[in-house]
């Protein structure tokens, strides 16, 4: 909720909330990786990445925010989100359409205003 309260409103307290439960994500991620658990792609992997992917790619458009990547639990995130962006499911159900992105950001611009 608080990446749309974000996208909605761009408060700083929103934007603290949305980074306070992304590091208790990190947190919780096997520390070599690269995904949640480790070596194998879980559940946690393919329920979370749709919801990362909106945070990268709609703050980035609308807000002009881009996640830190400094940070041992920020490198260990993007090294999960990149891992995430190569696996033939996540691709087979987004980035494989050669619009998804544009309609994904189309489709959150009301949440923008």
């Amino acid at each position: 909720p608080y990446f749309y309260r974000y996208l909605k409103d761009p408060q700083q307290e929103s934007l603290d909330k949305m980074l306070d439960g992304l590091s208790l994500f990190i947190e919780a991620m096997d520390e070599k990786g690269p995904y949640f658990w480790g070596e194998k792609l879980c559940a946690v992997d393919i329920a979370s990445m749709p919801f990362a992917y909106r945070i990268v790619h709609l703050l980035s458009k609308y807000r002009h925010y881009q996640l830190p990547v400094d940070g041992q639990n920020w490198r260990r995130f993007h090294q999960w989100y990149e891992a995430m962006l190569a696996t033939p499911a996540f691709k087979k159900t987004s980035t494989d359409n050669e619009d998804y992105e544009r309609r994904l950001i189309e489709h959150y611009l009301p949440y923008s205003q």
